[in-house]
């Protein structure tokens, strides 16, 4: 018996050992074989991808085969051996390579997996990179992929025109190629999401045919309540105001502001219920709703929202008291914030009793953001098991981690509201901000990013979100691997993508790019603002020189007009709203 499995030990081990042409001199030596009995549409669609992106490679095209196949074989499959949804395995033995998936979107991610092995680049939307190679060999393979964080969402966010339903494709693709699981788009819709409907169509069997989790809606309670077609007749479904605008003698001193709502109202739970309903009911591909406050500053100060706390007068007259950004500014707004986030979780567990009455298996999504930006009060219910409660890391230090040697004050507040509302959640989903979307378009923070997420899974955090309002590829690109696994090096991830995505100017750009996360570590303020701004502005003509340095020993177009991206951003510093990076014929700038 022992000579036996001796004998199994030395084949597995001479298996390993070789490695599996696919093609040879561009004539194809390996087929595709699905083992699925009925394979879904994402485990065809890898098929399909493994084949295209061979193709580009090497001219060869793998031909499908069925039943029992002699030969060098790539076989894909799904199976129940894995605990977690996305896990998958790549596996040589001898003429096989075994390509398996616990989900169709897992084997999928393993498609993706193997080309990168081969060579292949999914750094930017829209900007595969693919090596020529006229014979193709797999090396030996045996390991197994599960992902740290299980909920690994990306915000669509303008999805709405101008942007075109091309750019929106765009990002969805690289989703699935970065192995990213949900889909988020963010309409922000004032009243019916009429873009959605329009784009639907092509979107929903771009994210059914990738396996995809899809997430709708951003900023929508003026989607769920629309005031046009409510205030009219129901005024007093919106926000109560204290001391808000100029009034004349003998005027009340609060007024009914639209779009933010009185969230504490039955018959204000029961609409926004009502009409995610109706949506849900036109489109039950959505597994996700956001019921999120409208992105101001005001929120209901009625004696029910504030758990009738009276507002604090400020010389004779009550003060709104709305602060700035993610957190209040004074002890008083502090306390009224509290009280309008129990409100707010009532709300949230009021609305996710009602859809999942008809919608059991959708959740609805809320967020902590202005302006019920303070930690989870000890009082506050617990959240519904279909709620995911995502904690915006709005004006945040960008440039210190969340934890560690350098210390913030305001992001150690961020991990105190994070921490007290995963008491309250079995769906704490941390929100964060990696794409540079305010006025400098520079925000180089991979190296935060990777010590924030092993933080973050360290406390036990396993759900985590991205807001968009432009691109920033190189720090989403290293945001998509960390989140499978946060113990990368983040220099070694930077070089990665340097070396797929910049080609001849690797080493340059790589250079380029460390020094700008190094020199920018330990700034306080956020993305574009403050010291960061600041330090900026002082080093602009150094790195501005120092691209067009490498720019001139540049020789591909290609790779010539991605470098001359970047200098964009130096070049015209401070004119740049946000910067989007998609199909490169339509990746645009938009100015303030």
């Amino acid at each position: 018996m022992k000579v036996v499995s001796r004998f199994f030990v030395m084949q597995k081990e001479a298996e390993m050992q070789s490695e599996l042409c696919i093609v040879n001199d561009g004539q194809p030596i390996a087929r595709i074989m699905i083992a699925d009995a009925d394979p879904m549409p994402p485990v065809r669609f890898a098929a399909e991808e493994l084949q295209r992106y061979v193709h580009l490679m090497s001219g060869a095209e793998l031909p499908l085969a069925a039943g029992k196949v002699r030969g060098p074989v790539i076989v894909l499959s799904t199976s129940t051996s894995f605990d977690q949804e996305d896990a998958f395995s790549l596996q040589t033995a001898g003429e096989r390579l075994l390509l398996t998936g616990a989900s169709p979107r897992a084997v999928l991610f393993a498609v993706y997996m193997l080309l990168e092995k081969l060579g292949c680049g999914f750094c930017v939307p829209g900007e595969d990179t693919v090596p020529v190679c006229r014979t193709i060999t797999v090396p030996p393979l045996e390991e197994t992929h599960v992902p740290a964080f299980t909920r690994r969402s990306q915000l669509d966010h303008p999805f709405q025109a101008p942007w075109p339903v091309e750019g929106n494709l765009a990002i969805l693709d690289w989703v699935a190629k970065n192995r990213i699981n949900w889909y988020h788009p963010a309409f922000n819709a004032w009243g019916e999401p009429a873009v959605w409907y329009e784009r639907r169509d092509v979107v929903r069997d771009a994210v059914e045919k990738r396996g995809l989790h899809l997430q709708i809606g951003g900023h929508t309670i003026h989607t769920w309540l629309p005031h046009d077609r409510y205030f009219a007749q129901h005024p007093d479904w919106y926000a109560w105001i204290e001391g808000c605008g100029v009034l004349l003698p003998g005027q009340c001193h609060a007024v009914r502001q639209a779009p933010a709502a009185c969230l504490s109202h039955p018959d204000v739970q029961r609409t926004v219920a009502k009409n995610i309903c109706r949506f849900l009911d036109r489109c039950p591909e959505v597994e996700a709703v956001d019921v999120w406050d409208a992105d101001v500053q005001g929120y209901c100060h009625c004696p029910r929202c504030l758990r009738g706390i009276q507002v604090p007068r400020v010389d004779g007259w009550k003060a709104s008291g709305s602060g700035i950004g993610g957190y209040a500014q004074t002890f008083d707004e502090e306390i009224l914030r509290a009280a309008y986030a129990v409100t707010y979780a009532e709300f949230l567990n009021a609305v996710a009793k009602e859809i999942k009455r008809k919608h059991p298996h959708v959740q609805i999504e809320g967020l902590i953001y202005t302006p019920n930006g303070v930690p989870a009060p000890y009082w506050c219910p617990n959240l519904e098991d279909n709620v995911v409660i995502a904690i915006a890391h709005i004006l945040r230090d960008t440039y210190i981690p969340l934890a560690g040697t350098q210390r913030s004050n305001v992001n150690l507040r961020w991990l105190t509201f994070d921490i007290s509302w995963r008491q309250k959640s079995e769906h704490a989903c941390i929100y964060e901000y990696y794409h540079a979307w305010t006025a400098t378009g520079l925000c180089p923070q991979v190296n935060v990013i990777a010590e924030d997420l092993l933080t973050l899974h360290r406390l036990g955090f396993r759900e985590v979100e991205c807001d968009q309002g432009g691109w920033s590829p190189l720090n989403i690109y290293a945001a998509a691997r960390l989140l499978w696994q946060p113990e990368l090096s983040w220099e070694e991830l930077v070089k990665d993508f340097c070396r797929r995505y910049y080609g001849e100017a690797a080493e340059a750009m790589s250079a380029y790019w460390l020094e700008l996360e190094r020199g920018m570590r330990g700034l306080s303020g956020n993305i574009g603002k403050l010291e960061a701004r600041e330090w900026q502005q002082a080093h602009r003509q150094r790195y501005l020189r120092r691209l067009r340095a490498i720019l001139r020993g540049v020789s591909s177009p290609e790779i010539r007009r991605r470098i001359e991206r970047e200098i964009i951003p130096w070049a015209q510093f401070g004119a740049l709203k946000n910067i989007r990076f998609a199909l490169p014929e339509i990746c645009h700038f938009t100015g303030d």
